[in-house]
């Protein structure tokens, strides 16, 4: 007789509730359950290595507001400590143009004709680029289910 084991059923997508997060929602193709997030913009639990369940935390930004999250301190003065001590995973997703100088680490953004260096090293936490929103809601939507 074969084992017949019961599809995984994928805990919902838990979104902040306020302005940055929660106008993505429309768009998401996932369960999402609005919440006040006390850090990150998204959240979940998914499964880690040896059945481990593991707390999943997304940050968005779009460029400008990582700039000024940046100059104001409040990113790594309290958002990234936040997301560390909560979270087993971080993801800070960047929308806009940028590079990375991977001898660095530091995110470039575009000055002129040419690039100048940010001035944050982002060795420390898991990011991809991405162009616009669409694109963030690709990832969200594939880390979600991975």
């Amino acid at each position: 007789m074969a084992i017949v084991k019961e599809p995984l059923q994928t805990p919902p997508l838990l979104v902040d509730d306020r302005v940055g997060s929660i106008e993505l929602v429309k768009h998401l193709k996932l369960a999402c359950e609005a919440t006040r997030l006390e850090y990150g913009d998204f959240a979940f639990f998914g499964n880690g290595p040896d059945d481990q369940i593991l707390s999943i935390g997304i940050e968005r930004k779009t460029l400008s507001d990582l700039v000024n999250s940046m100059q104001s301190g409040r990113l790594s003065g309290h958002q990234l400590i936040g997301l560390v001590d909560t979270y087993h995973i971080v993801y800070l997703l960047i929308e806009g143009t940028y590079r990375v100088n991977w001898d660095t680490g530091t995110i470039m953004v575009p000055r002129g004709k040419g690039w100048t260096p940010l001035g944050f090293g982002a060795r420390t936490f898991s990011y991809r680029e991405v162009a616009n929103f669409l694109n963030t809601l690709a990832i969200i939507g594939n880390v979600h289910v991975w």
